[in-house]
């Protein structure tokens, strides 16, 4: 269960990796979707591994710090934020 946080209605970018679809909000979080086979969209719980996500879902480690951009790749995502730090979200081993 995510925990309750304000979700935004408007995108200001939107970009895509390998079977992967990312979208950064108005209040510059992000959000993700697609195959998270190996987490590299960056969302839990654990249960949503292996599986394909087909609605958009707030990235949490990410949350209110401000993602300025986000690049995906086949297995695995980085997001800058306003600060230049770099979130790596990539293959994750149960």
């Amino acid at each position: 269960c995510e925990p309750l946080m304000p979700i935004s209605n408007f995108g200001i970018d939107v970009q895509c990796g390998e079977y992967t679809s990312f979208m950064i909000s108005d209040d510059h979080n992000l959000y993700a979707w697609g195959a998270n086979t190996d987490g590299q969209i960056g969302i839990g719980p654990p249960e949503l591994w292996g599986k394909f996500v087909t609605k958009p879902r707030l990235v949490l480690s990410t949350y209110g710090k401000n993602v300025t951009s986000v690049t995906g790749g086949r297995f695995h995502t980085v997001a800058r934020t306003d600060r230049e730090y770099m979130f790596i979200l990539d293959f994750s081993p149960a």
